[in-house]
């Protein structure tokens, strides 16, 4: 079964065009409003790489908690010294 745009989206890839291309090309084109996350696991179905888990964390509700470090807002300091 062929999905809507496929074999669009694969001559695109054959051609080295990036997804972000593509999206911004389908949405302007032809309507399409999936989002880029959706156009991406497509391409990604299509090239035959499919995302590796890495690590599965299986804990009992309340036993472990999970923090994300990522970068936060940036402070500015607006009193000179």
């Amino acid at each position: 079964m062929s999905l809507p745009h496929e074999a669009r989206i694969q001559q695109w890839l054959d051609r080295g065009i990036p997804a972000t291309t593509i999206h911004r090309a389908l949405v302007e084109q032809s309507g399409f409003s999936g989002s880029y996350s959706s156009l991406r696991r497509m391409t990604q179905k299509l090239n035959g790489r499919h995302p590796k888990v890495t690590c599965i964390l299986d804990f009992a509700p309340g036993d472990a908690a999970q923090v994300n470090f990522g970068k936060g807002f940036t402070i500015t300091n607006v009193f000179p010294r």
